[in-house]
């Protein structure tokens, strides 16, 4: 009967050795599958920052490409402002060209009336002589 009460409590021994064994196995699968859990979620949650970096990235140079073109923009504007006034004032210039060329014009024919008139003058005199 001992006997027999030793091999049931190798048997009991070796049923909680194996259930042990097999607990801590499916201990072990868990841990890992948790790690590749967790693994992944630290790619998925890079995969994330990088996008959002490479978003930002973007974000930022059509910002820049956008300020560059308003600077160009008003550079344009700018040189157009110039050109106007130049123009203006080329507009204006002839203008006084034109004005003194009248005045010329006018001076000249005052003279030339001037000199008929003496000239009228010097024919009455020698015809009354």
């Amino acid at each position: 009967k001992r006997e027999e009460k030793e091999e049931e409590e190798e048997e009991e021994k070796k049923k909680k050795k194996i259930v042990k064994k097999k607990k801590e196995e499916e201990e072990e699968e868990i841990i890992e599958e948790v790690k590749k859990k967790e693994e992944e979620k630290k790619k998925v949650e890079k995969k994330e920052e990088e996008k959002k970096k490479e978003e930002e990235k973007k974000k930022i140079e059509k910002k820049e490409e956008e300020k560059k073109e308003e600077e160009k923009k008003k550079k344009v504007e700018k040189k157009e402002k110039v050109d106007e006034k130049i123009e203006e004032v080329k507009k204006i210039e002839e203008k006084k060209k034109e004005e003194k060329k009248k005045i010329e014009d006018v001076k000249v024919e005052e003279k030339k009336k001037t000199e008929e008139k003496k000239k009228i003058e010097e024919v009455k005199k020698i015809e009354e002589k």
